[in-house]
């Protein structure tokens, strides 16, 4: 809901920031707690300890700046539970993604070997890594040059900004 906000309001690179920089770190120690520990469960709790630091810095900065909102607002019951049943389902969503996704390593190691799927996995976040920053290095920029080609008038100069975004 934050995060939402936030967009809304043009300040869509505070969580931009804090995502990229809260991954840098978490990437950093998920390294050194496999060299350390070699443990595969510690590794996973990184990634959720990750999503609660983020959010949790995100909702103190947004209280900061947004000092003017209740919180103290009442919820019908109805919308609660339904709510609660969409949250499921996009939890079963990306549980089934997540092992769709994970099927292919696995298959790789089963009829290949170990050492390809070793391969393949660090190319994986190799290119995984350099798509998430382009998309947070230009996803900002994408309301500012929407906007510029609504303010623009002319057709041709539209198209030609439109087609410079998009082969960036």
């Amino acid at each position: 809901r934050l995060r939402t906000l936030l967009v809304a309001d043009k300040k869509e690179y505070v969580t931009k920031t804090v995502d990229t920089v809260a991954m840098f770190i978490f990437r950093i120690l998920k390294i050194l707690v496999l060299a350390v520990f070699k443990s595969y469960l510690i590794y996973v709790a990184c990634s959720v300890v990750q999503a609660f630091v983020t959010n949790i810095y995100i909702y103190l900065k947004c209280g900061k700046v947004y000092t003017y909102l209740d919180n103290s607002v009442k919820t019908d019951k109805k919308v609660v539970s339904d709510l609660l049943n969409k949250i499921k389902d996009i939890a079963l969503g990306k549980i089934s993604g997540y092992v769709y996704g994970c099927t292919d390593i696995l298959l790789i190691s089963k009829l290949i070997s170990t050492v390809v799927a070793g391969y393949y996995y660090n190319y994986f976040n190799v290119i995984s890594v350099i798509k998430q920053l382009s998309v947070n290095l230009l996803g900002p920029l994408a309301p500012f040059i929407g906007r510029s080609i609504a303010e623009d008038k002319d057709p041709v100069s539209q198209e030609k900004s439109f087609r410079m975004y998009t082969y960036v």
